[in-house]
């Protein structure tokens, strides 16, 4: 009997314990479940993000590939019917600069020649005089520069010229880029498949919810994993996932954090964090890309539309 009150007292004790160390403050309780309320909003809304902003670079990719070629082909025919309009306003602009060198070189020389001179040399005179002549011309020319590159940098054709200029230089460095990149070709269900597994990666290792010692190593790992799910790179994007799930692990602020101030603060930050990534959201749907990709129902076809079109703008420009 002794002994059966001995064995109740310490599971009235062990009970005590249990119930000591179950205990958590109402307001951290509060605050760590609004946290994980936000933690898990921003997880789906970025990993909602980020698939946008894949779509929309897979397309202008795609675009590139299919188009590319024949976009750079007509910039460089536009390039070269401006370049013939603005031809004689250009030589008219590189004589007058030739002309303004030629009189720095006679001026510079003359001054040179008087810095050698005596004031009292016979020569002098006449080499100041030269010289004062010579600053004289080298500002007149000056200012015929400056008037040759005015009308050039008002030319209608001119401006157009400098901007199909560098919109080709963006058009081929973008076509370069397309062919060089590494991508892997998927069917559609082996697409939902990367889509689903991207979002189950995404959710587990976000760099705005992790523990704060722990961020770096998120970024990291969130790096890779959008890279790889930008390549449609599959079996990379189910090796992150199962690293994360059998190995890297990371603690949810809203289950690491105990003290009531950092909870707030979190809670504020990650409130700021959602309205930014909403506006971004927004921003990326009224993206011109965005919309066109939205309306397309097939690309290959409207790739092949598109390519037909420029063909017949090309040919007018021959």
């Amino acid at each position: 009997m002794q002994e059966s009150n001995k064995e109740t007292d310490k599971d009235l004790k062990t009970s005590a314990h249990v119930d000591m160390v179950a205990y958590e403050d109402p307001e951290v309780k509060v605050c760590k479940q609004e946290l994980k309320a936000l933690e898990e909003k921003i997880q789906d809304l970025d990993a909602l993000k980020n698939e946008q902003l894949a779509s929309i670079e897979d397309f202008n990719t795609q675009y590139s590939l299919f188009v590319g070629d024949l976009i750079e082909k007509i910039l460089k025919r536009k390039e070269e019917i401006l370049a013939v309009k603005i031809a004689k306003l250009l030589e008219r602009f590189e004589q007058e600069k030739e002309r303004y060198e030629e009189t720095k070189r006679k001026t510079k020389k003359l001054k040179a020649e008087l810095e050698a001179l005596d004031e009292c040399d016979d020569a002098y005179d006449k080499v100041h005089e030269a010289w004062e002549v010579a600053k004289e011309v080298e500002e007149a020319q000056r200012k015929k520069v400056e008037e040759a590159k005015e009308a050039l940098e008002n030319d209608e054709d001119f401006k157009a010229h400098e901007e199909i200029k560098q919109e080709h230089e963006e058009s081929s460095c973008g076509h370069k880029k397309a062919l060089e990149q590494k991508r892997f070709t998927l069917n559609d269900e082996e697409k939902k498949d990367l889509k689903l597994l991207f979002r189950k990666a995404a959710r587990l290792c976000h760099p705005d919810i992790v523990s704060k010692e722990l961020e770096d190593k998120a970024h990291e790992i969130t790096a890779q994993l959008n890279e790889a799910y930008g390549q449609n790179d599959l079996n990379s994007v189910k090796k992150i996932l199962d690293m994360l799930e059998n190995g890297v692990y990371f603690d949810a602020a809203s289950d690491s954090l105990q003290d009531v101030e950092k909870l707030k603060y979190k809670i504020v930050h990650l409130t700021e964090l959602f309205a930014d990534i909403s506006q971004e959201l927004e921003d990326i749907r009224a993206d011109e890309t965005y919309q066109t990709i939205e309306e397309i129902e097939d690309w290959d076809d409207y790739f092949a539309e598109v390519r037909k079109a420029l063909e017949s703008e090309y040919e007018a420009l021959r």
